[in-house]
């Protein structure tokens, strides 16, 4: 299963079409997969917006991004790569392998 995390704040405007282009790259892997917005607080329809392009929407009030992926990865079901800021921890190699 792929995961996307998209961390997003008054997204509204741009997020539909974010997602739109998630599912269709997602779609021709031929491989399960889920995109999951994380609404860290916003004000506009971002959440409305994400779920009318089928994401999974996870609210947070942290205003962090990385509270935000961190709230989204633990709601993916299933966790292949790494984490940018972890990457000393996985040789590039292995990351490649990984997904």
């Amino acid at each position: 299963m792929l995961s996307f995390v998209v961390p997003a704040h008054n997204e509204q405007a741009c997020l539909g079409r974010t997602v739109q282009a998630i599912h269709a790259a997602a779609r021709a892997t031929g491989r399960p997969y889920e995109v999951i917005v994380v609404d860290d607080a916003s004000t506009d329809a971002t959440a409305e917006v994400a779920r009318k392009h089928d994401a999974t929407v996870v609210s947070v009030n942290r205003r962090q991004i990385a509270a935000s992926r961190n709230a989204g990865g633990r709601t993916a079901q299933q966790v292949q790569g790494h984490e940018n800021d972890r990457q000393k921890d996985h040789p590039p190699a292995a990351s490649a392998k990984a997904i």
